[in-house]
């Protein structure tokens, strides 16, 4: 956008000054913005982001994009090529237990006339935490109850216990065992019978 100026030049002291005018033309270029598509991302840890294009409502702009390495993540890409438009597709990994938002820092530049750099625009993917839990063995007694709690970190640093997990089961049936039964909770607990003589008696002779 223009803004004309009409300007008045004097010289000499009045009344003997003499004047004349000119028009100074200032044009301000637009501060090109950036614009994602699609708007956001969540994904789950180990899985592929969808590709992100970069536009602008301003003409003629490039772009420049970074990313900040983050603890606990794994398999970001930091930053992009001259004349990149897109953020590129990553498989991105959380080893912790929370969820963690990997931001991408972008700017647009126009590249004709007087060059001008844009606001950074932010660009947020949150990678959701996957649970990742060992195979569990517990022995009770007949008749008893057992409960099972992941923890997270527990027996190993790679086991994750994201906050709120839930456990849905099933099971394989057993004739011998009563109180085994499919469910969904956030610990698993049943009381089991076992109506067999196994381990088998042996009486004296």
């Amino acid at each position: 956008i223009n803004v004309v100026y009409s300007i008045t030049a004097s010289s000499g002291i009045a009344p003997n000054n003499c004047t004349s005018t000119f028009n100074l033309t200032v044009t301000v270029n637009p501060s090109p913005s950036v614009t994602f598509s699609p708007a956001s991302q969540t994904i789950c840890s180990g899985d592929t982001t969808s590709l992100v294009t970069l536009s602008s409502t301003t003409p003629g702009v490039t772009f420049s994009w970074t990313a900040a390495n983050v603890s606990g993540i794994s398999g970001i890409i930091n930053s992009s090529t001259p004349g990149t438009t897109t953020i590129p597709v990553q498989t991105l990994t959380n080893s912790t237990n929370a969820p963690i938002n990997v931001i991408y820092s972008a700017t647009a530049t126009t590249a004709s006339g007087v060059t001008c750099l844009g606001a950074t625009s932010d660009y947020t993917i949150i990678v959701n935490p996957k649970p990742a839990i060992e195979n569990q063995t517990i022995t009770i007694c007949n008749n008893q109850s057992f409960t099972i709690n992941p923890i997270n970190g527990i027996p190993t640093t790679s086991t994750i216990v994201p906050a709120g997990t839930l456990y849905t089961w099933t099971i394989v049936p057993n004739p011998n065992i009563t109180g085994a039964s499919a469910g969904s909770a956030t610990s698993i607990s049943q009381s089991l019978t076992n109506t067999s003589k196994d381990p088998p008696f042996h009486p004296s002779p």
